[in-house]
């Protein structure tokens, strides 16, 4: 007992910030499961009483053991107070989220706060709100400042094309477009848009069609101190700038990456390339360049403070030189965008600096536990971003891993050789280990987030690392601050720089080609990942029996490689028939599991834009988090982009057995998008058919899934791209569905024909609402022939009131019938065991017998 109670003194800082965390993770869990503010009575007063009882240990009990029992669980608590405030809604009542229930289209006045970001395409800042007027329908565009509703908050602006140069840091604007919160997650495994901003800051989105729907406004000469508030953000918005008009597009994109912490410039397909290589954390500010600066800052110090004699004899020179660099690292820390890995890397070097000062140097465990515990009493929702997760796993990785790697005293020999071989291996070998060990800390977080890791980040990081963090950066951190005064100089030197980014680019590109260059995998449970953590502990540690912690491991690893891989292998023996209607906003997307394990997506399409694919945001990743690994068939209802923009990624990683498709569906369009997947699948090994009347893919006593594409008859009429849809119709026991596409009344009269003749059956409990319920589609006779008990919509929230058609909505509400839409609920699940049928969204869930 003296010995834990020891060790906890030893690691009280890391233990504290352990139980802020839990306390964190608490918080959220509460907050997902009960309504906003919806606390049980009994919940503060519990937790009062858990502090005061903190407390009386503390002084009861001897100091070294009323220490740890009384601040471990009091953490705790300040975590789970912290977090659960900080998850609530504002409470000023004019704070901009109170003002937008819906999308609504707004005017919005204030000040831009940060960097003016551009890539060519669109355009983005963030704005501090002051003013907001709503534009009822009919009201126009001209507005007058006397009716605005004071407001406060932050929001980001989202402009298609370029913003005037003009627009910099500290301008006072008035904007025009469509405002609204960001959204909860909609999807399992989706992106939740509303964390990510909530811990950004960020409270609303307002998109605007182009740069002329923003005014900038005449204001007084402004303030010292206000002018003074934008230098760094302005300094930055220059150098973005210089980089932009001087520098290659690529080069100037991974420039701003690195020394101003902008990737908005670096193109999707290179930062594919980064992250297939395992090469992505180079692109985001770190420790490193903070180090650089520090470095070169501090070394320029020393020399000036042993020019003083005055200095070397009242004062401490290295010293001296290291307080003084402390103002610099904040300083580039503010140019680089003060984000999530800036602020830990400058806390860490803060903490650092104070350590060597104050002849410290060996407690890195708890430099790092008191920079994550400060940056979560900062912002607590940090803890639940990507970019926090990976940051601190990685440099715990490199305090706890690293030095238990076994190649690690090879390396500490070699560096203690004298020969240049040597010391080169040496090299070699440590960033070879730095990088192995902060992929080995970081790879449940990278699975969890991106389901993906790099299987040869660990060499490229070896060849990339010295042309872009020993070559490019330290050029381009000595460029920075000679651009203002000698801008010749400055791309003189990002020039230099710029011939390492080149290098390391073209190595970019050819480990792309290689083979298995990275593994794309489910999303690992919360078990999963500590599990993983334990095989790393029993694996590496110097325990007495070295031998058998490690049988351990390898028992252990053997669990959860058969765990993560359970359903390439294991059959389902679930006789349930589950359906989801996954949201892809403006499109479809559903997925259909059938009692036994068979797996079939039908359609995968939805909002397009460069850099951004259905398929890898939002399907991809539902699919990874259900564990599927294989799909066993695809369907492409018709050649229209909302149904299938998503499905060549789709197609490339989870290797269909079958694609089926409608015949001659592209030639109206003249389709070369949907051409080219279907020669994708051909080249796959995806075996393609074309749907020519009614085929059956399932068939047995109680399951049925049949697809009903154009008959030969009907290819002779004048049938619309729309109207050649495949239609599914699925039956399990008594319950059956039906997924009509985007067929139009003209198809609709012909299956209704056909089923009058008995050469099919239409009826349904469920029915996706043809055409994502636009009036041209589900016909009252359609319906009266389907006579379905429950109405799905697949929409996008932009379109509301057209799809679905408010007409169609009266009408459906006016028969009693249950409708459920994805623009307002999010994904929709089904869920049958052939008799009882339920269905449910996040909020709703309605069974029939």
């Amino acid at each position: 007992m003296q010995a834990v109670l020891l060790w906890c003194r030893h690691h009280l800082l890391p233990l504290l910030t352990l139980l802020f965390i839990l306390g964190l993770v608490a918080a959220r869990s509460l907050a997902l499961d009960l309504p906003p503010a919806a606390l049980p009575f009994w919940f503060p007063h519990a937790l009062l009483a858990l502090v005061l009882l903190c407390l009386l240990a503390m002084l009861i009990l001897p100091a070294q053991i009323g220490l740890v029992a009384a601040a471990l669980p009091l953490f705790f608590c300040l975590g789970l107070v912290h977090g659960w405030h900080a998850l609530q809604a504002p409470t000023d009542t004019q704070h901009i989220a109170h003002m937008l229930e819906e999308r609504s289209r707004v005017s919005i006045y204030g000040r831009v706060l940060g960097l003016v970001e551009r890539d060519g395409e669109r355009s983005r800042c963030t704005l501090a709100a002051y003013g907001l007027l709503h534009h009822a329908p009919g009201m126009g565009t001209k507005v007058q400042p006397a009716n605005f509703i004071p407001v406060s908050g932050r929001v980001e602006l989202r402009v298609r094309g370029q913003l005037a140069a003009e627009i910099v840091p500290g301008t006072a604007v008035m904007v025009l477009g469509w405002a609204d919160k960001p959204q909860k997650q909609r999807n399992p495994g989706g992106f939740d848009a509303a964390l990510h901003y909530a811990a950004q800051g960020i409270d609303a989105i307002m998109w605007l069609q182009s740069g002329n729907a923003l005014l900038r406004l005449a204001e007084p000469e402004p303030s010292l101190a206000q002018r003074l508030r934008f230098v760094p953000e302005k300094w930055r918005q220059h150098s973005a700038h210089f980089l932009q008009n001087n520098l290659p597009p690529e080069v100037a994109g991974v420039y701003q990456a690195l020394l101003i912490g902008s990737r908005q410039g670096v193109s999707p397909e290179l930062l594919e390339r980064f992250k297939a290589s395992g090469c992505m954390h180079i692109l985001a500010i770190s420790g490193l360049h903070l180090t650089l600066v520090g470095g070169m800052a501090a070394a320029l110090l020393y020399w000036l403070c042993k020019r003083s004699t005055w200095l070397l004899i009242h004062g401490h020179a290295p010293t001296m030189a290291l307080v003084c660099t402390a103002p610099i690292l904040l300083l580039y820390a503010s140019l680089a965008g003060m984000n999530i890995p800036v602020l830990r890397a400058l806390v860490s070097a803060l903490l650092v600096l104070c350590a060597v000062v104050l002849r410290r140097r060996r407690l890195q465990l708890h430099l790092v536990a008191g920079a994550a515990l400060l940056l979560l009493a900062l912002n607590p929702l940090a803890l639940f971003t990507a970019s926090f997760q990976l940051s601190f796993s990685a440099v715990t990785a490199l305090v706890l891993i690293l030095p238990r790697l076994p190649w690690f005293t090879e390396k500490q020999t070699a560096q203690g050789r004298n020969s240049r071989i040597s010391r080169i291996w040496a090299a070699v070998l440590s960033v070879f280990l730095v990088s192995l060990a902060a992929t080995l800390g970081t790879l449940p977080f990278m699975l969890h987030h991106f389901n993906r890791v790099s299987l040869i980040g660990p060499l490229m990081n070896i060849l990339v690392q010295p042309f872009l963090c020993l070559w490019a950066l330290p050029l381009g951190l000595l460029a920075l601050p000679v651009l203002p005064l000698f801008p010749n100089l400055a791309l003189a030197m990002l020039q230099l720089g710029g011939l390492g980014i080149k290098s390391a680019l073209c190595l970019l590109a050819w480990a792309e080609q290689l083979p298995f260059a990275s593994l794309w995998t489910i999303t690992p449970h919360s078990a999963e990942m500590l599990l993983f953590f334990l095989i790393l502990l029993l694996w590496l540690q110097n325990w007495p029996g070295r031998n058998a912690w490690r049988a351990s491991a390898a028992l252990l690893s053997a669990v959860l490689l058969c765990s993560l891989t359970a359903s390439l292998w294991l059959p389902s023996a679930k006789n349930e028939l589950r359906i989801s209607f996954i949201d892809v906003g403006q499109g479809a997307a559903s997925l259909v599991e059938l009692p036994g394990g068979r797996r079939i997506l039908l359609d995968a399409g939805g909002y397009q834009q460069s850099g951004y694919d259905v398929g890898s945001r939002i399907v991809a990743p539902f699919l990874w988090q259900r564990r599927i690994w294989r799909l066993d068939a695809v369907v492409v209802s018709h050649a229209d982009a909302d149904h299938y923009s998503g499905m060549p990624f789709l197609i490339d990683h989870f290797a269909p057995q079958k694609l089926f498709v409608s015949p001659n569906s592209a030639t109206q369009n003249n389709d070369n998008a949907y051409f080219q997947m279907l020669q994708q699948a051909q080249e796959q090994g995806v075996q393609v058919e074309e749907v020519q009347g009614r085929q059956l893919v399932v068939a047995k006593d109680d399951l049925v899934v049949e697809l009903l594409g154009p008959t030969s008859a009907e290819e002779t009429l004048d049938l619309s791209s729309n109207d050649r849809s495949l239609v599914l119709r699925l039956r399990y026991g008594r319950r059956a569905f039906l997924f009509p596409a985007d067929i139009a009344f003209h198809r609709e009269a012909l299956l209704q024909e056909a089923a009058q003749e008995g050469r099919l059956q239409l009826q349904a409990d469920l029915l996706v609402a043809g055409h994502h319920g636009s009036i041209g589609s589900t016909s009252p006779a359609f319906l009266d022939a389907v006579a379905p008990q429950v109405v799905v919509v697949s929409a996008g929230a932009s379109r509301r009131g057209t799809h679905p058609a408010s007409a169609h909505l009266e009408s459906w509400q006016q028969r009693g019938l249950t409708v459920f839409n994805t623009a307002t609920s999010g994904m929709i699940e089904t869920r049958s065991n052939g008799q009882r049928l339920c269905v449910r969204s996040a909020t709703v869930q309605q069974c029939f017998e």
